[in-house]
């Protein structure tokens, strides 16, 4: 490859795109790390929580700001959960039985009311900052009001507030889920002080199943402060199973890939998800792959634990020195792993740590013929912690972002085939002990009708990894316009910039039909250890689709960077 830039404004332009890709990769850290052909079935867990129901961004009311209800006070006290209160001290702001966070800035918020008369409008207002600050640090339900003074405190002003507390809690029944087994994730009780956080984490939970979606509702409870809480479900049949086609094989095993799978999302009664993948090659006979995940939710920790598992095998023709030659293989693993999700006030996502091991006597899966001459198998054991997160658009947020980093770390030595000549006998330079740390993420923008999408990978390593772990350049879902993982690369980075057209809608046979235009532009530079920085770039136009349960996506990449010339990528799934 090299750098034979063709033109200058080719050279502007990755100059450009270098620089959006580094930053995707490495700072937004978002979407899928694994390697790109383990076969993994897809399983969607980041559902958005709903809104909580409460809270307001409605103005203060306006009020009259002309006639003075309140004298010059000296001395302002703001009291929570205590019926009486000492005699007003020394001139300031009291903060009394108040348990919410970052008390000094409240205090020092309402330091400006002392001093001077206040009208109707300076109460609400007051009041205003109180309720505010409680719902800026996690207390989304307050009531706040100023009870009738004592006659000899003219100089002093004592604003009451009720801190809001959870009062009866309950479930709506479930159609398609174990509601017995659901009830252990409410670890709210009656009397607790209401955190929006505490309320985040059971919605967020609840809806961490792709098949339902949980929101909570309030009302008045019977005490006064307490609010009343129910969780209802949008539930979906609790099962979905797919097929599909791409030509996003590599050019080692085939082009051709036809997926079928299924998510069942309440197997066993028990609320587990259960998902498996099969991936056939046009001869399944020469190339076939299955996976399979299972994620079992802990509800009363609000924890999970998942298992996933695959198989690839196929047969090939390559060239040897002695010709040539028909090589079969195959590569097995399986990987545990233990998290729990974790929530912002406006993204969700999880963390996750594990234990992966894979055994291969051939990387043909990965577009590399390492190991070819090899009659033993290769083993990786190593441990993977892994952080996934994703933010919604919203009223201050305009971009859409989501995505994973990973850090893959092998101690080495941990199985029979698992030591430095097992490694060397694939890849020269191969060590047992390595690490790498990957990242991929993507994010998009709408502008009136026309929306700016965004994406990009970055991986560092250690040193010389085996295929299976490197970075793949080319393809469909990296750099469009070159054979699916042209280049496998140690350390680099890849970042695509796509502009997405108006979506045209229309109806066919009672269902709505909807196609939308883009146009990309795709760069990588990356490079193995030891050897020369490569550099891929390509422009091209594609197509988006949707209908019933059909979604088809087609590109055509032109690659500016040497390459054989434009190359169509095509993927098609039905989902019912």
């Amino acid at each position: 490859m090299g750098f034979a830039w063709d033109s200058a404004a080719i050279r502007l332009c990755s100059c450009f795109v270098q620089k959006v890709g580094l930053i995707l990769g490495v700072f937004w850290a978002m979407g899928e790390t694994r390697a790109q052909e383990e076969f993994f079935p897809e399983v969607d867990n980041l559902t958005p929580a709903r809104a909580l129901p409460f809270g307001s961004d409605s103005p203060v009311a306006a009020g009259d700001d002309q006639l003075a209800l309140v004298s010059p006070v000296t001395f302002l006290q703001v009291v929570a959960g205590v019926e009486e209160v000492e005699s007003p001290g020394a001139p300031g702001v009291e903060l009394v039985g108040l348990t919410v966070d970052q008390q000094e800035t409240l205090r020092s918020r309402l330091e400006t009311f002392r001093g001077r008369p206040l009208t109707e409008r300076d109460l609400l207002t007051l009041s205003e900052i109180i309720i505010r600050h409680y719902e800026d640090h996690d207390r989304p339900v307050v009531e706040v009001w100023i009870p009738p003074q004592a006659p000899e405190s003219l100089e002093s002003l004592v604003v009451r507030v009720e801190e809001g507390r959870v009062g009866s809690v309950q479930m709506r029944a479930s159609s398609a889920f174990n509601e017995e087994r659901l009830s252990r994730a409410l670890f709210l009780s009656r009397g607790d002080l209401l955190k929006t956080s505490d309320l985040t984490a059971v919605t967020t939970w609840l809806s961490r199943n792709p098949f339902r979606q949980a929101e909570i509702f309030a009302a008045a409870g019977e005490s006064h402060g307490e609010a009343d809480l129910i969780i209802a479900f949008e539930e979906k049949r609790p099962w979905q199973l797919y097929a599909g086609y791409e030509n996003s094989g590599t050019e080692t095993t085939g082009e051709e890939r036809f997926l079928l799978g299924g998510v069942w999302g309440n197997a066993f009664d028990r609320d587990h998800i259960l998902a498996y993948q099969a991936t056939l090659g046009a001869n399944p006979g020469e190339f076939q792959a299955h996976g399979l995940s299972w994620e079992v939710p802990l509800h009363g920790r609000h924890e999970f634990f998942r298992l996933a598992a695959s198989w690839a095998r196929v047969v090939s023709e390559s060239n040897t020195l002695l010709g040539p030659t028909e090589v079969e293989g195959g590569i097995w693993q399986v990987g545990v792993s233990y998290g729990r999700p974790v929530a912002g006030p406006s993204w969700q996502g999880e963390l996750s740590a594990g234990l992966e091991f894979k055994r291969s006597d051939t990387f043909l899966t990965f577009g590399d013929l390492a190991g070819l001459d090899s009659d033993t198998p290769v083993e990786v054991v190593q441990a993977r912690l892994e952080f996934q997160a994703r933010r919604e658009r919203g009223p201050e947020e305009q971009w859409e972002r989501e995505g994973r980093m990973a850090l893959v770390v092998s101690p080495g030595g941990l199985s029979r085939r698992n030591g430095g000549e097992d490694f060397a006998a694939y890849r020269e330079g191969a060590d047992q002990t390595y690490f790498y740390l990957r990242g991929q993420g993507q994010a998009s923008r709408a502008w009136g009708d026309w929306t700016l999408a965004l994406r990009g990978e970055a991986q560092l390593a250690s040193g010389a990894l085996l295929p299976g772990e490197q970075l793949g350049i080319g393809g469909l879902r990296t750099v469009r316009g070159y054979r699916e993982r042209e280049y496998l690369a140690d350390h680099g980075w890849w970042g695509s910039v796509e502009l997405r057209s108006p979506a045209w809608r229309s109806h066919w046979r009672e269902h709505e039909l909807a196609a939308q235009g883009l146009l990309f532009l795709d760069q990588s530079w990356a490079w193995r250890e030891g050897e020369d920085r490569e550099s891929f770039l390509s422009l091209g136009l594609g197509a988006r689709a949707q209908w019933h349960g059909a979604n088809l996506r087609a590109d055509l990449g032109f690659p500016l960077l040497e390459g054989d010339g434009p190359r169509a990528h095509l993927g098609l799934v039905w989902r019912w």
